[in-house]
């Protein structure tokens, strides 16, 4: 994205529409910024802009924004969101092993039919886990 955009409005889909002003989303936890090259937008968790829905069996926990960025007489649109499973259906825990559980397609977020996913990665504690920490299952 061109260095002269400035992100100014979210819209919120809680599935309904709730916008605000860049700086009132900040004031209600909400991370938010951009580089040339890349969007940043982290949630606080829980928050009202959030909502549970089930995919595929997952019980997950939705974000889904348009973000608007604007310029001198030019206004450019983006869709941004985030899904995470449940505790409650979607993360398992034991003595050794952590099972995290996700669809391989997230309907909330994945809008084209034409869609290949190419990479998953997984993190834990703010560490993103390197290929051999991780044992892919194919089943619950």
């Amino acid at each position: 994205m061109d260095a002269g955009f400035r992100i100014t409005t979210v819209v919120f889909f809680t599935p309904e529409e709730r916008v605000m002003q860049v700086d009132e989303a900040q004031r209600n936890g909400y991370g938010i910024s951009s580089t040339p090259t890349r969007l940043v937008l982290r949630s606080p968790n829980p928050s009202r802009e959030t909502y549970t829905k089930d995919v595929a069996g997952v019980p997950m926990t939705v974000l889904s924004t348009l973000i608007i960025f604007e310029k001198t007489k030019l206004t450019t649109q983006l869709y941004a969101g985030a899904a995470c499973p449940q505790a409650q259906g979607g993360v398992y825990f034991t003595e050794t092993s952590i099972r995290w559980f996700l669809p391989r397609r997230i309907d909330p977020l994945i809008y084209s039919k034409h869609f290949r996913l190419l990479e998953v990665n997984m993190g834990v504690d703010g560490r993103k886990l390197e290929a051999t920490e991780c044992r892919p299952e194919t089943t619950p």
